[in-house]
C-alpha cells in the first residue's frame, strides 16, 4: 500500500480512538449529571435533566459513528467510509445547534427558576410541595432565599429564616440562624447560577474536544479515501 495512504491511516484510527474513548467520558459525564440529582427538588431535575440527556445521547451517538469508522478502517471499503463521513458530518452540526440553542437559552433558564422560586417562596407555609422544594434546594445547595435571607422575614411573619438556610441544622435553628451567624448568606439564585457554570465548564470542555477530534477525523477521512483512489 501507498507510504502516504498508512500514515493517513494510522492517524486517522489514532484519531478515531481517541474519540471513542472522550465518547465514553461524554457518555458517563452525562449520567453522573443526572444521577447526582436525582431524589432532588423537581426544580434542580429539570435545570440539569436536558444538558445531562444531551451529552448521554451525543455521547453514545459518536461512540456509535466512531465505532463504525474503526469498522471501516479495518474492512477497507470506500462507501461504508463515506456512508460514515456524512453520519459524522451529520452529528458534527447537530452538536453546534444544540450548542448555540443551549447558550442562548440559559440566561432565559436562569430567569425562569428565579420567578418559580419566588412564585413558590410566598406559597411556603401553605403548600406542602413548596415547602419541601424550598428545603430541599436550601439544603442540597447551601443558599437561603431567592436574592437574600432577608427575604423570610415577610413570608414567615417574624425575625428568623426556615431551618433548611442554617448552616448547622438542628431543631428549630432557623429560629436564632440569624443573630448566631448559623444561616447561609448565599442567594438561591447566585447558587444555582455557580452550580451551573461548575456543571457547564467540563460538558463545554468535552463537547469543544469531540468536535475538534470529529473535525479532524473527517479531514483525515477525507484524505484518506483520496489517497487510496489515487494509489
Amino acid at each position: 500500500m501507498n507510504p502516504t495512504v498508512d500514515k493517513c491511516k494510522s492517524a486517522l484510527v489514532i484519531t478515531t480512538i481517541i474519540c471513542l474513548l472522550s465518547s465514553i467520558l461524554l457518555f458517563a459525564f452525562g449520567l453522573t449529571l443526572e444521577q447526582s440529582f436525582y431524589g432532588r427538588s423537581p426544580l434542580l431535575r429539570n435545570f440539569v435533566s436536558a444538558p445531562a440527556t444531551a451529552a448521554i445521547c451525543f455521547g453514545l451517538l459518536t461512540f456509535f459513528i466512531t465505532s463504525f469508522t474503526l469498522l471501516g478502517l479495518y474492512t477497507g471499503r470506500k462507501n461504508l467510509i463515506y456512508m460514515i463521513s456524512f453520519m459524522l458530518l451529520f452529528i458534527l452540526g447537530l452538536e453546534l445547534g444544540v450548542s448555540f440553542a443551549c447558550s442562548l437559552t440559559q440566561q432565559s433558564l436562569l430567569h425562569l427558576i428565579g420567578d418559580s422560586l419566588r412564585s413558590s417562596q410566598s406559597k411556603y407555609l401553605t403548600n406542602a410541595s413548596a415547602h419541601e422544594t424550598w428545603d430541599s434546594i436550601q439544603r442540597n445547595v447551601g443558599c437561603c432565599g431567592v436574592d437574600s435571607y432577608r427575604e423570610w422575614y415577610s413570608v414567615l411573619k417574624e425575625h428568623r429564616v426556615p431551618n433548611s438556610c442554617c448552616i448547622t441544622y438542628r431543631a428549630n435553628c432557623g429560629e436564632f440562624a440569624v443573630e448566631l451567624r448559623n444561616v447561609y448568606i448565599t442567594s438561591c439564585t447566585s447558587a444555582i447560577k455557580a452550580r451551573a457554570v461548575d456543571h457547564h465548564i467540563p460538558s463545554i470542555a468535552l463537547y469543544v474536544v469531540i468536535i475538534i477530534l470529529q473535525v479532524s477525523t473527517l479531514l483525515l477521512m477525507y484524505g484518506y479515501v483520496s489517497n487510496l483512489s489515487n494509489a
